[in-house]
């Protein structure tokens, strides 16, 4: 810390300011960091962030570090012109892997801006600090958060994904043919060929185009791709991959005498091989191990009761060849007979009503288990990691709905555990 401290007076005179309250916040950061350092001496690295707030989320502007450790950071940010606040993290994990421990503290102190200084109490300044702490924390679960998504799988798994998806969303299609399926609406679809333009790789997929008004809500076709998403963020894997793309899909009709169509957008989804409606095998056969049929109703309702979908009838249950699970046999791809969720078009309409307690297709019951996995994921699917995923294709109101729907079912959840016990609600799968 000494000679981060000490070499910031070089680095800081190459950084160009022009206001009082930039030049105030540039010459208390070292005393700041000096004197953080001094609360905790035991640290094994640090890094220093200055930030300054704006408008909207403040950028920081990394002026220095040392160490590789990250297990303590400071981060100052000039929270008011005037205040400084910095706040310094620290985690501590227990060599037994049973505890951590996350630690911050947040000082505020006046700057030697003369025009700012005498404007400030004490109280003031402790509501300040109490802000910068809190969005401290906030930023600290959102990159744990991420974190956590990003190892929800196995690597092999997540490259397999990527893999789908990145010849749904850019591959050339080289073939189109009308969907022989045609929906109860009369909604239209076609079955494509997708190419890799770089590895020759080629896959099957459903496009479905976007229709002018959605047809009500009930034909959405970007909450297909939502659908696919969240599927993941929940740690699941029984929606195939989708990819939308935006700015004009325009190809040729096989079947119909090569007609050629233009749309706006649509998505893409991966076209699953071999498959049938799931209540037409029996339960030994659902995936091997078998998908305990509990655990799949239990998942696939939290799922749609997040999506709003009252669209889950015995047509969008399938069993088929899984696109992640499963091998090679030379150059193509075997999946596993596994469940399948299709057809999420009519999520968020706002006349929809599913909840935990509403009956499904196979006629169970309300839900009374939850998968652990999925019951632990539901505690970081908050607003923060919610809106960094969907904003843009989902309103402000559904986002906030969406939160909403989420804590009703983690209090339905927490309430069959103190009903039933943790062993008779949470299943380890």
């Amino acid at each position: 810390m000494e000679r981060l401290v000490g070499g910031l007076s070089d680095l800081l005179q190459n950084i160009k300011v022009t206001s009082k309250s930039d030049k105030a916040l540039l010459a208390a950061l070292p005393a700041a960091l000096a004197q953080a350092n001094q609360q905790q001496t035991t640290t094994n690295g640090i890094a220093a962030t200055l930030r300054r707030p704006s408008p909207a989320s403040p950028v920081p502007v990394v002026v220095g570090t040392q160490g590789v450790d990250d297990a303590a950071t400071v981060s100052c940010v000039m929270q008011h012109p005037g205040a400084l606040c910095c706040t310094r993290s620290t985690v501590r994990e227990d060599p037994l892997g049973r505890a951590i421990t996350i630690t911050m503290e947040t000082t505020a102190r006046a700057t030697d801006d003369a025009t700012a200084r005498g404007l400030l109490t004490q109280e003031e300044l402790g509501g300040l600090a109490a802000q910068a702490l809190l969005s401290s924390a906030a930023d600290h679960l959102c990159s744990r958060t991420r974190t956590i998504n990003a190892h929800a799988r196995p690597l092999s798994e997540k490259e397999r994904h990527d893999e789908l998806c990145a010849i749904l969303q850019s591959g050339e299609i080289v073939e189109a043919k009308s969907n022989p399926v045609v929906s109860q609406f009369g909604h239209e679809s076609f079955i494509v060929n997708l190419q890799d333009e770089v590895t020759g790789k080629r896959l099957r997929a459903l496009f479905k185009p976007r229709i002018e008004g959605d047809a009500d809500g009930w034909h959405r076709a970007p909450m297909e791709w939502a659908a696919y998403r969240l599927n993941l963020l929940l740690g699941l894997d029984y929606v195939p991959p989708v990819a939308y793309r935006t700015g004009g899909v325009t190809f040729r009709v096989d079947n119909e005498n090569d007609k050629q169509v233009s749309y706006a957008e649509g998505a893409f989804l991966y076209f699953v091989e071999d498959a049938h409606q799931l209540r037409c095998f029996p339960e030994t056969q659902w995936g091997s191990p078998a998908e305990p049929k509990d655990l799949l109703l239990s998942n696939t309702r939290i799922l749609d009761t997040l999506l709003h979908n009252s669209d889950r009838h015995h047509g969008h249950f399938l069993l088929g060849r899984h696109w992640c699970k499963g091998s090679y046999t030379g150059d193509r791809w075997l999946g596993e007979l596994r469940p399948v969720l299709i057809d999420h078009a009519a999520s968020f309409r706002a006349d929809a009503e599913v909840t935990m307690t509403h009956e499904n297709a196979f006629r169970t019951g309300p839900v009374r288990c939850v998968a652990a996995g999925t019951y632990l994921r539901l505690r970081f699917l908050d607003y923060s990691a919610l809106a960094g995923e969907f904003r843009g294709v989902l309103t402000e109101e559904e986002l906030r709905f969406m939160v909403r729907r989420r804590d009703c079912i983690l209090k339905y959840l927490d309430g069959l555990v103190a009903e039933q016990g943790y062993a008779a609600t949470v299943i380890e799968a």
